[in-house]
């Protein structure tokens, strides 16, 4: 049976089955004054033809078995449903279209023609049907994980907030606490730069001559700053007799090789008064370097000279000094006296040194003093009644001083580890100025050998013999001196040293002997 002849034959039917609209449908491609318009539109308003998702009929296309059997399929459901509501209460069937025996005949006659494709469509519909609630089962829980998700993503977000907040707190902690390290790092470097350090000693001293008592010898303060390629030193001598200025002095470093200082330090000449008090095993140094470099310092200025500074075997020092030591204030005159020695190292137990000394002084010398006159207040004569008188006190003129060579010349030497024990040797010649003297300058000359003898590692025996002449010129002026002293360095901080000396003066009966007990501690 042809497609138009069977659509011809549902008309009773599809009248039954279209009693009742659905929701009207309008189709691009058929304008109203289409011949079939109306028709198509009454089909599409009864849901049996639904057209194409982009709204077109295509009604010169050819319709599909597949097509016809969708049709009729949608006919017998909307039959079935008119069929099952015809028998409720409270239903009328008057206005109902009958539906006569050959239009069901021929109805079945279409469902046996389409019998394939209606159970293929029925069958694809129920699995579409079922992907379909599947799908939307899938869809509904996509929404909710879709909803979940979105939940999770703003609390994600909330945290995240939150985390970059506590980071951002953190980093700038981190920050504060870094800049507070590397503000700290500065101090501690500024302060690892400056040192303080220090010793005291303590004596008791027992002179045959004198009375015995105790005395604070040294109390030293000093103070070091390392820089850059310069280093300074301050120190301070606190003792009951007062505070002096001990060394105030600028070291700067131009290259490896050369050191310039500046300001007052100890003379470069010798081994002995650049030698520490703190180190030196006898309680005072010898009788030609106390009277020819009182104070061991000087103020002016000095270069050292280290051709390899690795291997420092040769070492020069020349300096220009005052001249006047730094016991002394002011300079008397304006001659500057300069110092040099060279000091050679010869394998590790061997050193020598040579030392010159050149220079002019005055002694003796002092200001003019001018009279001056004061008025004193009392009872002068006794009668009991205060007056008022003028007295002059006399002054004194000035005294212009001896002026004297100041030229000394050393040699010294040290021999290390002879026989585990250490022997130094220094001796000294030179022109000393002298108020007292007949002459200008006076010769003077003297010498001392020390010997140290390790007992155990923390005892030390030493024997010094020292001998000084003041004038060599004259006679029965010199004077030598024995001394030995036992030192036991108790901690590394403290020293304990035992000292008796024994000095003898040519031409005089006797001795004045001296014995020392000091206590150092160092800081």
């Amino acid at each position: 049976m042809g497609f138009c002849k069977k659509l011809f034959a549902l008309a009773p039917i599809l009248i039954l089955a279209l009693a009742s609209a659905v929701q009207a449908q309008q189709f691009t491609d058929i304008p109203p004054d289409h011949w079939a318009h109306e028709a198509v539109e009454n089909l599409a308003n009864r849901g049996l033809v639904l057209g194409y998702p982009d709204g077109r009929f295509l009604g010169g296309r050819s319709l599909t078995r597949y097509e016809m059997a969708t049709i009729i399929k949608r006919v017998l459901d909307q039959i079935d449903q008119k069929l099952q509501e015809t028998g409720k209460p409270g239903q009328t069937t008057t206005a109902q279209p009958q539906v006569t025996k050959e239009d069901l005949d021929t109805i079945r006659k279409l469902v046996d023609e389409f019998k394939v494709e209606l159970t293929v469509i029925g069958t694809k519909l129920d699995e579409a049907q079922k992907d379909l609630n599947a799908l939307k089962e899938q869809l509904e829980s996509l929404k909710e994980d879709v909803a979940s998700a979105k939940q999770a993503a703003e609390e994600a977000k909330a945290q995240a907030a939150a985390a970059k907040e506590q980071a951002d707190e953190i980093q700038a902690t981190l920050a504060d606490k870094a800049e507070s390290e590397a503000v700290l790092q500065q101090d501690v470097a500024s302060l690892k730069k400056l040192k303080f350090s220090g010793y005291i000693q303590s004596r008791f001293r027992n002179r045959e001559t004198e009375k015995s008592n105790f005395t604070v010898r040294r109390g030293r303060l000093k103070a070091s700053y390392s820089g850059d390629r310069s280093n300074y030193t301050l120190q301070i001598d606190a003792t009951e007799g007062g505070v002096a200025l001990r060394d105030a002095y600028g070291e700067w470093m131009p290259n490896p090789n050369m050191t310039f200082w500046f300001g007052q330090f100890k003379v470069p000449f010798g081994f002995e008064i650049e030698q520490s008090s703190s180190d030196r095993e006898m309680p005072e140094r010898t009788d030609v370097i106390r009277a020819l470099f009182p104070g061991e310092r000087d103020r002016g200025i000095r270069l050292t000279y280290t051709p390899n500074p690795l291997k420092p075997r040769t070492v020069f020092d020349v300096a220009v000094f005052n001249g006047n030591g730094a016991v002394a204030t002011a300079d008397q005159d304006n001659h500057k006296n300069i110092v040099a020695r060279v000091k050679q190292t010869f394998g590790r137990n061997l050193d020598l040194g040579l030392s010159g000394y050149w220079g002019k002084a005055t002694v003796g010398a002092s200001a003019e003093v001018k009279d001056t006159k004061q008025k004193m207040t009392g009872d002068f004569n006794g009668d009991g009644v205060p007056e008022t008188i003028e007295v002059t006190i006399p002054g004194k003129p000035a005294v212009p001083g001896v002026k004297g060579q100041q030229n000394r010349f050393g040699f010294d030497v040290q021999i290390y580890n002879l026989l585990g024990c250490t022997l130094r040797g220094e001796w000294i010649r030179g022109k000393q100025p002298d108020a007292k003297a007949k002459s200008a300058s006076r010769e003077v000359q003297g010498w001392y050998a020390l010997l140290n003898i390790p007992m155990g590692i923390r005892w030390l025996l030493t024997a010094r013999y020292d001998v000084y002449d003041p004038d060599t010129n004259a006679d029965k002026d010199r004077l030598r001196t024995w001394g030995f002293a036992i030192t036991h360095y108790a901690t590394d901080h403290l020293k304990l040293t035992a000292a008796y000396e024994i000095p003898k003066k040519q031409g005089v009966s006797g001795s004045n002997k001296i014995f020392t007990f000091q206590a150092q501690q160092r800081f």
